[in-house]
């Protein structure tokens, strides 16, 4: 497992046959799984048409069939589950737009747990209800609902509302101290993780003149994944 993780996205893609070692060991547990669904979420993974192998292989898995489903229940009983669920809806998100019939596709993953996990997230009080769903995060489950309607009820979850609490921030340190993910914490990102996580990924283009490369010009263009979420939107 640590050398799986310890790879970056070419030797992952590299490496499918371990990746499947990995998801079929007997020892494969809970702590495991997170950074398997890190990993798979991530934009770089989902960015990249040879990532479709990894995606069939989780699906085909027994981490996939039993221990996802257990893990997102528990999560969102918590109140503290860090990204863990935005991350499995990404991960969720990726293998049924790539999948060539998603209607086959019925059953075979959580969809109605992480929906509810979702609500339970919002009616706690959690980190990412008092923030409010991202647009991002709508898009998918509106995108997954059309796909799955008898398990993803999108009302349920823009329905629900998070308690309404004064709190100072003296009594809010407590909440920094538990949260299980630095990104749960109220700091203003960088603007390099804005760029990463908007809809848009930055390139790099040249103009030549007569006179030779002279300028650099940076042109925006939808990423991989959001223009999955317009063709999904748009059917």
């Amino acid at each position: 497992m640590k050398r799986l993780v310890a790879m970056d996205t070419d030797q992952v893609l590299q490496n499918a046959s371990l990746f499947k070692e990995v998801l079929e060991n007997p020892d494969f547990e809970p702590p495991h799984l997170y950074k398997v669904v890190t990993k798979l979420a991530s934009k770089e993974l989902a960015e990249d048409t040879r990532s479709d192998r990894l995606y069939r292989v989780f699906l085909e898995s027994p981490a996939m069939q039993a221990l996802l489903r257990t893990t997102i229940i528990k999560q969102g009983a918590g109140k503290h589950q860090g990204e863990f669920l935005e991350e499995c809806l990404r991960l969720l998100f990726e293998i049924v737009m790539r999948s060539p019939t998603p209607q086959e596709l019925r059953g075979q993953m959580p969809l109605a747990e992480l929906v509810d996990a979702w609500e339970n997230s919002v009616r706690g009080g959690s980190s990412v209800g008092r923030k409010g769903l991202s647009e991002d995060v709508v898009n998918m489950l509106t995108c997954l609902q059309k796909n799955f309607p008898e398990e993803v009820n999108l009302g349920r979850v823009l329905g629900a509302k998070a308690p309404k609490l004064n709190r100072s921030a003296a009594e809010d340190y407590t909440e920094l101290l538990e949260a299980d993910d630095y990104r749960d914490m109220p700091i203003l990102p960088t603007s390099a993780e804005m760029i990463g996580q908007c809809a848009f990924e930055v390139q790099d283009t040249l103009h030549a003149s007569p006179r030779g490369l002279t300028c650099k010009v940076y042109a925006l263009s939808p990423s991989t994944r959001s223009r999955r979420i317009e063709r999904c939107m748009a059917t």
